[in-house]
């Protein structure tokens, strides 16, 4: 005896998913936007305290990590903001309109 077939997802419930899924698409790439701007005043603010003669341990425990980590992180951010830049700016990058 055939199976009874099971009626498939509705226009507007595709329509509704298809919402959906730009949506949280256009939510990483605002979220990923706000990490971008942390991570350059929170570099700016770690410039700022090694003019002052602060130490590395001392930024470290304010970042939660050690001395080292602190160095390595802020050391490497430059690299990581402006490959994350370009690749937000560029044609089909995240920062492009869903």
């Amino acid at each position: 005896m055939p199976q009874p077939s099971r009626p498939g997802p509705t226009p507007s419930t595709q329509q509704t998913s298809a919402r959906l899924d730009t949506d949280s698409l256009r939510h990483i790439a605002e979220l990923a936007q706000q990490r971008d701007q942390v991570d350059a005043k929170l570099a700016e603010s770690v410039r700022a305290a090694r003019a002052a003669h602060r130490s590395w341990s001392e930024i470290g425990a304010m970042l939660g990590v050690s001395k080292q980590a602190a160095q390595r992180r802020v050391r490497n951010e430059g690299t990581s903001l402006t490959v994350r830049a370009r690749r937000c700016h560029r044609p089909g990058g995240l920062g492009q309109a869903v």
